[in-house]
């Protein structure tokens, strides 16, 4: 009990670096996590002011179709296919040229207006993982925005009303994105 034996010790070694995973990623699915449904009829101008704050990706079905050309596959062949046809694109087209898009590109995904029912929703999840949040981006009471937000409070889904597209709305949105547990790939996302 004399003297000091941590003296005598060498220094515990430094901790190896730990990959944090995105929330929930259990599934193994590209988006799991990762994904956020911006929607309503402000829905394009918050999905671009998001992604520049938290460094991540817009995906809509004109950004799918610009990498489909610009990286060419079987699957944005197919998405090419039916967007130059004039007809809706099934989910079926589009959810593995998505997992495809998502897989080269930085989270988190913002989804830009796309998808536009629960169904796809649904869909959409099964192939690239949960969308844990969605962002209706000003009115979606009534039009084509009413039955998704049913939907989305009926399968309980969390949802974040944004009024526009100004400052308030984007820090709204991140935080909410940060209550979701999606994971920012920015150091500090709302320090711009």
């Amino acid at each position: 009990r004399g003297g000091s034996a941590s003296a005598s010790l060498p220094p515990p070694p430094e901790p190896e670096p730990v990959a944090v995973p995105p929330a929930s990623a259990g599934s193994g699915l590209v988006g799991e996590g990762r994904t956020v449904l911006v929607y309503g009829d402000e829905c394009s101008a918050l999905s671009e002011a998001v992604a520049k704050r938290c460094g991540g990706t817009v995906l809509d079905l004109s950004r799918l179709a610009a990498f489909a050309e610009s990286d060419p596959s079987e699957e944005g062949a197919a998405l090419l296919a039916v967007m130059a046809g004039g007809a809706m694109v099934p989910m079926k087209v589009v959810a593995p040229l998505m997992a495809r898009t998502m897989a080269r590109c930085e989270p988190p995904y913002v989804l830009n207006g796309f998808p536009r029912m629960g169904k796809q929703v649904r869909d959409l999840e099964a192939a690239v993982g949960s969308v844990p949040l969605a962002v209706r981006a000003g009115s979606a009471s009534g039009g084509p925005n009413g039955p998704l937000s049913k939907w989305l409070a009926a399968n309980g889904k969390v949802e974040h009303a944004a009024s526009g597209c100004d400052e308030s709305a984007v820090v709204g949105a991140l935080d909410a994105m940060a209550a979701a547990g999606l994971v920012f790939t920015a150091v500090d996302a709302r320090s711009e």
